[in-house]
């Protein structure tokens, strides 16, 4: 059996990300529960048996594995972004001279890409929405590059979904309590 460690991330069978929470003592039946919260959609809090718990889900390192579908994401981004700037830039000019790039869609999808703050980048999505500057192919380039999974669907839907996960991330992922 695994050794399940608080603060963990796992995957299900499907892929799903979650995190443990705790173990616990469950008062219904005596037996020792797992409580896990999904890392997506509604963030759903549940417990399952401790015993049941090796069965439904592996143990994850977030920080070097994504899933193959957002590492092709962000390689499809990295591209589309090297030949855009390419095309653009003047034949006498290298392509690291982009950031004079009239293209507002361009400028605010870098600014959002260059930021480490999640206000801003909450600020700079929520501009890009309003001013209807975020696709599909934008919001997937965005969710990618913050390890977010979007699922398809409506493009309003998604992007509300976008900018609830970057304001929980906003309000969780401070340097506060770190001594950074």
């Amino acid at each position: 059996m695994t050794k399940i460690i608080p603060g963990e991330k796992y995957r299900d069978r499907s892929g799903n990300l979650y995190q443990v929470l705790c173990t616990a003592l469950s008062l219904e039946n005596e037996r020792n529960v797992v409580i896990v919260q999904q890392l997506f959609g509604d963030f759903l809090r549940m417990s399952l048996p401790q015993d049941r718990f090796d069965s439904i889900f592996t143990n994850v390192d977030v920080m070097v594995t994504r899933p193959p579908e957002r590492e092709k994401a962000i390689e499809s981004a990295e591209k589309a972004l090297v030949e855009k700037v390419q095309s653009e830039a003047p034949a006498s000019e290298k392509p690291a001279a982009c950031e004079d790039n009239t293209d507002p869609q361009m400028s605010d999808m870098l600014a959002f890409l260059d930021t480490d703050d999640f206000e801003e980048k909450f600020r700079i999505a929520k501009r890009m929405a309003e001013q209807s500057e975020i696709d599909d192919t934008v919001l997937d380039n965005m969710a990618a590059s913050l390890d977010f999974i979007i699922d398809d669907g409506p493009l309003d839907r998604r992007i509300d979904e976008l900018l609830h996960c970057i304001g929980t991330r906003k309000r969780f992922e401070t340097t506060r309590l770190r001594g950074d």
